[in-house]
């Protein structure tokens, strides 16, 4: 049962984003296939929706990125604000990190193995362990962050512009030696510099002058104008990302190009606009039901997350068709986000203890 005191606990804006960001990436997944990054074969008699080609893209534009941000931003919370973090020594906070993240990750690749991969191979099953499965690729991304940023904070903290430099500009150099060089290790090099950036974006924007300037006189009104312009450079970034998916440049490799150069600057947009809402809830206050329901909601974000693919991924491969003759085509990715979302959390509260 959520008190009042769990509540005091939590920081509220980050508690509400949670479970926002998690429905965004449920939403973009039910509709993958429109999009083609779910494959899927549309000539076993589905219905191929072509307005639905946007919306995978959009949902799952900057989410990700932002837990990653939230991810950093409460590794800094917990190591000088309210000092539940421990340094400790190196080893230990591997291995507590290793025990959250990277061991769910290998459980749960297996089970996504075992139900949707016929038949298991090798090399196929060490990639799983190592990089995790289908979604599952994120708990040890961000297992690489906590370790990578705990050994390099320090240094950080002193060199801050030039930290947060370097660590935009891994995001294209791992993409291009992945590019060079494809392989497991180098894909895992690839994840790791497309979302540290983030990562530790969320560990020290309190220390930028960006965070003072909002935090600043005026800082209501500025933290709205800044929402206000993320916001729309996120939306414009986001629409030139689309060239490669819309073909309007009519050259592959130049939209591609466009896509690999503005994606991360779009994802930025939107993880900074995110978080200047965040000051702006900072300023109001919640009633106990109001902010039960969104703790509620965080704490279970991680179970859904875990889940939601699972459920998609069945209803996708083996009930589609039904699915279509019973909701219509046009029906069917939103009632896919009611399953994936509900099924999620009935799961979530059967398995509390594991998930």
């Amino acid at each position: 049962m959520i008190t009042q005191e769990n509540i005091n606990k939590q920081y509220l804006p980050i508690s509400i984003w949670r479970p926002i960001l998690i429905l965004s990436i449920v939403v973009g997944h039910s509709f993958a296939i429109y999009s083609g990054a779910w494959q899927y074969d549309f000539e076993r008699g589905v219905d191929y929706i072509a307005a639905y080609s946007w919306q995978n893209s959009f949902f799952i534009s900057f989410q990700l990125e932002a837990f990653f941000f939230i991810s950093g931003y409460l590794f800094w919370m917990g190591r000088y604000v309210e000092k539940t973090l421990t340094p400790g020594t190196y080893y230990q906070f591997i291995k507590k990190k290793f025990a959250r993240l990277y061991v769910p990750s290998i459980v749960f690749s297996l089970l996504y193995l075992y139900f949707f991969t016929s038949p298991i191979e090798a090399r196929g099953l060490l990639d799983a362990l190592l990089l995790g499965k289908g979604h599952l690729w994120f708990l040890p991304t961000i297992f690489w962050c906590f370790a990578i940023h705990r050994l390099l904070a320090k240094w950080g903290h002193k060199h801050l512009e030039l930290y947060l430099i370097l660590s935009f500009l891994a995001i294209y150099a791992g993409t291009v030696i992945y590019h060079l060089l494809p392989g497991a290790f180098t894909y895992l090099l690839c994840r790791v510099s497309r979302y540290y950036f983030f990562f530790v974006l969320g560990a020290s924007i309190r220390n930028t002058r960006i965070d003072n300037r909002l935090r600043g006189t005026s800082a209501h009104r500025g933290a709205r104008q800044y929402t206000i312009l993320f916001a729309l450079l996120f939306l414009l970034l986001w629409v030139v990302s689309m060239f490669d998916n819309w073909h309007l440049v009519g050259d592959n490799n130049i939209e591609r190009l466009i896509d690999f150069a503005v994606s991360p600057i779009c994802a930025l947009m939107g993880t900074l606009a995110m978080y200047t809402t965040w000051l702006l809830m900072e300023r109001y206050s919640y009633s106990f039901r109001v902010a039960r329901a969104w703790v509620y909601l965080s704490s279970i974000s991680f179970g859904v997350y875990v889940v939601h693919q699972f459920i998609l991924v069945e209803v996708v491969d083996n009930h589609l068709l039904q699915l279509q003759s019973f909701v219509g085509a046009w029906a069917i990715p939103f009632t896919l986000v009611i399953i994936g979302a509900l099924g999620s959390i009935a799961v979530v509260e059967a398995f509390k203890k594991v998930l």
